[in-house]
């Protein structure tokens, strides 16, 4: 089980871009299940959701916005054992059961 944490302050802009890159990799790094979820038939819709998901955290300032699109992104692989949890300015932590 991988269960990202990530702090998310209201009130004040944030770099999603620069946030879900750092997500990005570490799932993409930490995660058991990367290879099993992007593999020879999902790496196109992969690599396509995921250029998309950067493309929009360009335009997201908020970071309640930021961390929807974090989640979003992370709905992608559809394993109920990868999370994101927290209300602070994406201070993250990967914490495995």
């Amino acid at each position: 089980m991988m269960v990202m944490m990530a702090k998310v302050g209201y009130g004040q802009e944030c770099n999603c871009s620069q946030k879900m890159e750092a997500v990005m990799g570490q799932v993409e790094k930490n995660y058991a299940g990367f290879n099993d979820k992007v593999n020879a038939k999902t790496r196109v819709a992969y690599n396509a959701f995921t250029k998309n998901t950067l493309a929009r955290a360009g335009k997201i300032k908020n970071p309640a916005y930021c961390l929807w699109l974090v989640d979003d992104w992370l709905a992608w692989f559809k394993d109920g054992h990868i999370q994101v949890y927290g209300m602070h300015p994406f201070k993250m932590k990967i914490v495995r059961h």
